[in-house]
């Protein structure tokens, strides 16, 4: 055909004279002489074309005519034409995560974020999100002597008891068993053998000048934790003040006797063929001074605004509060920096991009879903979306159940996704289905102790493909809430 001869010599005139004499292009069958034109970088040529084509129909492999642009200008054109900057390809990539030119490549970012955006630096919280609740008045901490301390309604059958404090009784919590028995040396296993008015009576006897100070949390009517008597603790409604006064904050949470306050820092960077991140710090601050404040290291997936916590010891940074005005807290907040982590996560993130999952990592998320989503429905629906995008390891290996693969074989077995697809898959859930979850720290849990060591096929199966930005937006998961979820909603101080 003469008019693909002169587009592929880039012919122009030839082209130009071929076209006004009636013969054009074929819209179904020569789409590929509208990418020839974008190689050949020839803008005359692509104006001469354009009206011939559907610009939002795949040409190769899924992709549109947007993805073999080569200049800024050729991206302006094909935009003005009609182009779509958010038509992914089948691997659910973007135009401008496939594009080589830094300047086109951020050209089409923004026209992709202006269809989708995407707040990066929301704006502080607002004082009207404060005023639900006194946080001076839920918690209370108090100096006390083990005779003030008195255990009722004691089931000697599971040997759960109660505290009766000031005439008001408060339920035991986890916290305070652990506590109580560290601070006293002994096993928190004693109150499976002895009831716990002969625990605290034997102690009473033995060490009558015991004294501790424990935290109430007077509006659930529970017993927080026991710390040493001369412990400086910053009042939780301080500690509150502090994380809201601080123009970077996401949300402030309360959860079992930990402040959970979100920061996004004003720093982004690019994991090659899946998206930018943003940095961000979670702080897990207790308000019984149980255990050291801290602070993990996380990230925001700016594509579908999903975060992780890489809630691992490897990622963490724990800090000490020296003082009891919030002074001290504040100007560590303030002045927080771990390069050197973040650095290391970026890192391992990018080589999680480039490895392929192995059978075992992929049974790893099934498992952690099975039991952390108790709904039937919703484990069906995950599990099998989480094998699609893993393109059917069962069927491809001949079994019915992954787990039947011997266990010594599961770590040296590829799917077909990479490690990444798998953290990306697991933030969406906690990110935008958290009401199905019983505990989200146990998905931050997993991914950071999987981000923190070496990865089971790293260097050995090489993951090409450009991760997708949605695994489950299409996705009808059940509206049923679980008591965890809940908890975490309601004690939810603002979300900015």
């Amino acid at each position: 055909m003469p008019l693909r001869k002169a587009v592929k010599e880039n012919r122009y005139e030839v082209a130009q004279f071929l076209v006004e004499s009636g013969m054009g292009p074929d819209p179904e069958k020569d789409a590929d002489l509208l990418v020839a034109a974008l190689e050949n970088q020839s803008m005359p040529m692509l104006k001469l074309l354009l009206p011939f084509f559907d610009l939002n129909r795949p040409v190769f492999n899924g992709r549109t005519p947007l993805f073999f642009v080569r200049s800024k200008e050729a991206a302006e054109t094909l935009i003005r034409s009609g182009a779509k900057p958010d038509c992914a390809d089948g691997n659910g990539a973007f135009p401008y995560q496939a594009v080589t030119d830094p300047e086109t490549a951020e050209y089409l970012k923004e026209r992709y974020f202006e269809l989708h955006p995407v707040l990066e630096f929301p704006p502080a919280p607002q004082e009207e999100d404060l005023r639900e609740t006194d946080w001076s008045e839920r918690f209370m901490t108090r100096r006390v002597s083990i005779a003030d301390l008195v255990p009722v309604d004691c089931d000697k059958a599971t040997g759960k008891f109660r505290i009766q404090f000031e005439d008001r009784d408060f339920d035991t919590s986890e916290r305070f068993i652990t506590s109580f028995a560290r601070k006293l040396k002994f096993s928190a296993n004693i109150f499976n053998y002895f009831s716990a008015e002969e625990v605290f009576t034997r102690v009473q006897e033995r060490n009558p000048d015991t004294a501790f100070k424990v935290t109430f949390d007077r509006r659930d009517g529970e017993v927080l934790g026991v710390v040493d008597e001369n412990k400086k603790i910053l009042p939780a409604e301080i500690a509150c003040n502090v994380f809201a006064a601080d123009p970077r904050v996401l949300s402030i949470r309360y959860s079992k006797g930990v402040w959970e306050a979100e920061f996004l820092l004003n720093e982004t960077f690019t994991i090659r063929n899946d998206s930018e991140y943003a940095r961000k710090i979670l702080v897990h601050y207790p308000v019984d001074g149980v255990s050291m404040p801290c602070v993990y290291l996380c990230v925001l997936r700016q594509v579908c605004s999903n975060g992780a916590v890489a809630m691992v010891p490897g990622f963490r940074t724990d800090i000490e509060i020296n003082d009891e005005s919030g002074t001290h807290l504040s100007r560590l907040l303030r002045s927080y920096n771990n390069e050197n982590g973040f650095m290391a996560l970026e890192s391992r993130l990018q080589t999680a991009q480039d490895t392929l999952a192995s059978v075992n990592e992929l049974l790893r998320i099934e498992n952690l879903i099975s039991t952390q989503v108790t709904d039937p429905a919703a484990v069906s629906q995950l599990t099998t979306r989480l094998e699609e995008m893993a393109g059917d390891p069962c069927a491809r290996y001949e079994t019915t159940s992954l787990s039947n693969i011997a266990s010594k074989k599961r770590p040296l077995i590829p799917v077909d996704c990479s490690v990444n697809d798998l953290f990306n898959f697991c933030s969406e859930l906690t990110t935008h289905h958290d009401n199905i979850l019983a505990k989200v720290d146990a998905f931050n849990g997993a991914l950071g102790s999987m981000l923190a060591q070496e990865f089971d096929l790293e260097e050995m199966y090489h993951n090409r493909r450009n991760s997708k930005a949605f695994h489950l937006d299409d996705l009808d998961l059940t509206d049923r809430v679980y008591r965890g979820s809940a908890e975490r909603r309601h004690n939810t101080v603002f979300r900015a």
